[in-house]
């Protein structure tokens, strides 16, 4: 579990950096920050595009990606009067050689009628997004690589990159400089003439301020969650990993919400089901019961002494005439080997029990006839031989009440 855990940790703090050129022969510069784990940070350089594979374990970390500044276009556009930011890249083909359709523009700030944009040709993103996906790698964000070091007022920065020079000018601008140009140009072009350098110093006329010496593509690494500019945007949007991520998340969100609804949906219809079914059983068992049981409610058709009798037994006994009645019966005696109850019959306007049965010796109707005694008429089923019908009235019951 714990490498779980720190496996989470490290896909929401860990960061992977990658620069990478304009051909898959050029140098690709790679650096994993682990914040949690300092003095562990590694980086390195890989001769082509072909070794990105062996960052592969990486990719559940947030990737960086860096464009090299020599790929990208930096342009002030100054307008007179309001102009719709869509007419841009067409404004844009008059400062450069491209077709604008070819070019993914991003708008870096604006001030007032000013618009700094920043252009790549659409076809060298798509080859950097191909060489990640063969790499099993997805980038959260896409950045000039000179825009990733610090920024300066009044004074530009420099870091030496094998035989290049990465410069910033300003917030929104730099470019990249042959070493060997570096002396011929630079000293004619910067205003103030003042650069801080991370790297040994060129000899030239220029102010440098030094700072402590790194690996540059460790300063880029440090450096590059300030920059705020990502062209994982309008049509590249969708590769973005973060942009994944999210999508992976409402298609998930999605399932489990069309699953509750279907599960609860079920259980109310379920549970609908269940109540039909449950009305309809007690609906059942009730006229089962009151067809066995009657209870003196149901009993119809009474006069006003009815009533009262009805209310004074109800009184004294709880339950039902039907089941009072058939306890002054007690059955276990008739229901010795000798006796055969045939049927029980219940009438509700008579006020009236009756039970069948037959008799296989006849000599026991005696002992019943003794046992019951007035409580009871005995008497023969001449229809049907040695059955017998005994029967309760509620006269009679009043009767024998009064010898309780």
């Amino acid at each position: 579990m714990s490498n779980s855990m720190e496996k989470t940790k490290s896909i929401i703090t860990g960061k992977l950096v990658i620069r990478l050129g304009k051909s898959e022969d050029k140098p690709i510069y790679w650096s994993i920050i682990i914040p949690e784990k300092k003095g562990n940070d590694k980086h390195g350089c890989f001769k082509n595009i072909h070794e990105l594979i062996q960052l592969s374990k990486y990719a559940h970390y947030r990737t960086m990606i860096l464009a090299p500044a020599d790929c990208i276009i930096f342009r002030r556009i100054s307008f007179v009067r309001k102009v719709n930011i869509k007419s841009i890249p067409y404004l844009l083909e008059e400062f450069i050689a491209t077709d604008a359709e070819q070019l993914h523009i991003i708008k870096l700030q604006q001030q007032g009628k000013d618009f700094f944009i920043a252009a790549i040709e659409k076809s060298l993103i798509h080859q950097w997004l191909q060489w990640l996906k063969s790499a099993k790698l997805s980038a959260d964000s896409l950045i000039p690589d000179i825009l990733a070091l610090p920024s300066f007022d009044d004074a530009w920065t420099a870091i030496k990159l094998d035989q290049q020079w990465l410069i910033r000018k300003d917030q929104v601008s730099g470019f990249l400089i042959n070493s060997s140009d570096f002396n011929q140009l630079i000293p004619h072009v910067i205003h103030p003439k003042t650069i801080h350098t991370f790297s040994t110093q060129e000899k030239s006329d220029i102010h440098w301020i030094s700072h402590p010496s790194i690996e540059p593509i460790l300063l880029l690494a440090e450096n590059v969650d300030s920059v705020k500019i990502n062209f994982l945007q309008g049509e590249f949007i969708a590769h973005s990993k973060k942009k994944k991520y999210i999508d992976e998340f409402c298609r998930l969100s999605l399932i489990i919400f069309i699953f509750f609804v279907i599960f609860f949906s079920r259980l109310i219809f379920d549970g609908y089901k269940n109540n039909q079914h449950a009305e309809y059983i007690n609906n059942k068992s009730l006229d089962y019961y009151n067809m066995i049981n009657p209870v003196a409610n149901n009993i119809t058709n009474i006069n006003l002494a009815d009533k009262k009798y009805l209310s004074v037994l109800k009184e004294r006994y709880p339950c039902s005439i039907f089941m009072q009645l058939m306890a002054k019966i007690n059955l276990p005696l008739l229901a010795e080997p000798l006796v055969n109850i045939t049927e029980i019959e219940f009438n509700q306007d008579e006020k009236k029990l009756g039970v069948r049965f037959n008799l296989i010796d006849k000599d026991i109707i005696s002992q019943l006839a003794s046992h019951f005694g007035k409580n009871f008429s005995i008497e023969v089923d001449n229809r049907k031989g040695n059955n017998f019908n005994l029967s309760l009235f509620k006269e009679q019951y009043e009767e024998n009440k009064k010898f309780d």
